[in-house]
């Protein structure tokens, strides 16, 4: 049988911790559960360093003004018989 590394299973342990403070938060949100602010507070501590903090970024073009954008077609060739379209299995 396979040995897990020592990495491996900590980062696993890492992801599981986060998954159940998660979920301890939810069910305070749909009031299933109550949490203390220092709980609150503990997992707020937790996230910040497991997960990354989304922010909303803006995304411009040049002098602020809008993106140009292109959109180019690709066609698939088949190196067999070179025709167009077709995939080789």
């Amino acid at each position: 049988m396979a040995r897990l590394s020592p990495e491996f299973l900590s980062d696993l342990r890492d992801r599981i911790e986060v998954i159940e403070t998660l979920k301890a938060l939810q069910e305070c949100v749909d009031g299933k559960r109550k949490l203390t602010k220092e709980q609150v507070k503990a997992a707020e501590i937790l996230l910040r360093k497991a997960m990354p903090d989304l922010k909303a970024i803006e995304v411009t073009g040049k002098d602020g003004g809008p993106i140009a954008m292109t959109v180019s077609r690709i066609e698939l060739v088949d190196l067999d018989d070179g025709s167009p379209g077709k995939a080789s299995a």
